[in-house]
């Protein structure tokens, strides 16, 4: 009868039933999680291996074997329990908020440092509430002592913390995004990353880091920005006596046979004046843009002699008189077995 009446009795009872049926349970959840594929067996699979003995073992010592909750073995076991809920805490969050967003959401464009300053968050909490509650240490007098020491820290590393802090306020703006394309007056390449001190941008010939307080205190150019178009302009000269029409023709129509160009945007070219011209082209992206504005200018080279116009006001004098009749003489004559007759100068006797 005195044993139906211990609360350590049910307890017991409850752990050794509840116990092998939770792992059964959690079991089956994470085979089931596998088959689709989903982000969260990592997580069933912490919880069922790690978390729930560990429970069950502190239940079986505070409440069945009624250990006191001050001993020094049930503190370890405790800390250890609340550092696995950490860190289950901050795997769920990572799977479940940003692990399965689409591409096109503001979870998979929150930059990586707004996930670092919510993993430190909530790490901070867990650590006081452990140390508050299982270890009995007065928090109010460690956040003392942590502020006066943040402030020491502060004044002596002023310049990267300003880097730091110029950083959260340029990304709590976010003027860009990872892969959009940035010309900064000394740099211009594509965002591949973003932390707590610098930008990291890829120029196509190497990575230029650029420190997030001279971002923030400078301007500079999102060309990714309007997306789904970038317009690449490109200023050419021509000789003052070319027709400006015939030039314009012969420049869009080598502009329209470009690749990458945005559909259903045609080229344009304006004539500036001063026999300069400005042609612009829209592509899909930036990065293409170097690549289509040498091929433009190689293939405007050879267009412009087909047409008979000077670019850079440069004369043609690849078919001159003499470069004609060097090449009859040379290349035709002998290719369909042609004698040239000499020239007779005709001389009137009056």
């Amino acid at each position: 009868m005195n044993l139906f009446h211990a609360s350590w009795f049910y307890w017991a009872i409850g752990i050794a039933i509840g116990f092998p049926v939770g792992l059964i349970l959690l079991t089956e959840l994470h085979r089931a999680l596998v088959r689709r594929n989903s982000h969260l067996a990592r997580q069933v699979s912490l919880l069922r291996n790690y978390l729930l003995p560990l429970g069950a073992l502190l239940l079986l010592l505070v409440k069945a074997s009624q250990v006191p909750a001050g001993e020094g073995a049930v503190r370890i076991l405790t800390t250890l329990f609340g550092f696995m809920v950490l860190v289950l805490l901050l795997s769920a969050l990572n799977a479940t908020v940003f692990e399965g967003a689409p591409e096109d959401s503001w979870r998979k464009r929150l930059p990586a440092i707004f996930l670092d300053v919510a993993r430190f968050a909530l790490i901070g909490v867990g650590l006081t509430l452990m140390l508050s509650y299982i270890w009995g240490v007065r928090v109010g007098g460690l956040f003392t002592a942590l502020g006066v020491t943040s402030v020491v820290i502060g004044l002596m590393l002023q310049n990267s913390v300003g880097q730091i802090v110029s950083g959260l306020f340029m990304l709590f703006e976010q003027p860009f995004q990872i892969n959009d394309w940035l010309d900064t007056g000394t740099a211009r390449g594509r965002v591949v990353e973003v932390n707590w001190r610098a930008v990291h941008i890829d120029t196509g010939s190497g990575m230029r880091i650029m420190p997030n307080s001279m971002l923030a205190s400078t301007s500079f150019l999102n060309l990714s920005r309007p997306t789904g178009a970038y317009d690449c302009a490109i200023t050419t000269k021509f000789a003052v006596a070319d027709s400006p029409d015939k030039v314009c023709a012969m420049l869009t129509r080598v502009a329209g046979a470009l690749p990458h160009l945005k559909p259903g945007v045609a080229p344009t070219t304006v004539a500036l004046g001063g026999a300069a011209y400005r042609t612009t082209i829209t592509l899909i992206s930036p990065a293409d843009a170097d690549a289509n504005e040498a091929t433009f200018l190689r293939w405007i080279w050879y267009a412009a002699r087909r047409a008979r116009l000077r670019l850079d006001g440069a004369d043609d004098n690849f078919s001159t008189k003499q470069r004609v009749e060097k090449a009859l003489r040379t290349v035709v004559a002998p290719a369909l077995r042609l004698s040239l007759i000499p020239p007779i100068d005709l001389v009137v006797v009056g």
